[in-house]
């Protein structure tokens, strides 16, 4: 592995390159594009930092957020011995993305915009809400759909009748 691999150091590599592009450039105007790059990636970077050191004492089970969106850093159950963050909203889950680190994972999340830490039991306080079972219900419709289990017909009539009965 390069150094340019490690996600620990992904933003500060971008620091690194830039100044080191500053340090060669005798153009003015790109040596002002240089030193706008390098101080975003350091912006970025200690905003990164922040959630690694947040991961070093909380652990699996850090949740960040991303407007509307959440993410939760777990073990993946599906492959063993290796990561993923599972997205979810206040309609349920909606993807995840496994990675053989913690690292890469939080590298992976940090860049799809998950970059706030969110301090709440979010997850907790959404998956008992009727927004959340009712989007749980269609995410199951539809994997049923995609799978040939059900038409959509047949999807479209399960739901108003689990909808009703809510």
């Amino acid at each position: 592995m390069s150094k340019y691999d490690d996600p620990v150091l992904y933003y500060q590599d971008q620091i690194d390159l830039w100044e080191t592009e500053l340090h060669q450039e005798t153009d003015v105007a790109k040596r002002a594009v240089c030193i706008q790059l390098r101080n975003e990636a350091s912006a970025m970077n200690a905003r990164y930092q922040r959630i690694l050191y947040k991961f070093l004492e909380q652990g699996f089970g850090l949740t960040l957020r991303s407007r509307n969106a959440y993410c939760v850093v777990l073990e993946d159950a599906t492959e063993p011995g290796r990561c993923r963050y599972q997205m979810f909203n206040s309609s349920g889950f909606i993807g995840h993305l496994t990675r053989d680190t913690p690292e890469e994972v939080l590298l992976e999340a940090f860049r799809d915009g998950f970059r706030d830490i969110e301090s709440s039991d979010v997850l907790g306080q959404l998956c008992g809400t009727a927004e959340w079972e009712r989007g749980t219900l269609i995410n199951d419709l539809i994997r049923r759909v995609n799978q040939g289990e059900l038409s959509h017909k047949d999807a479209g009539e399960l739901y108003e009748r689990e909808a009703l009965s809510a």
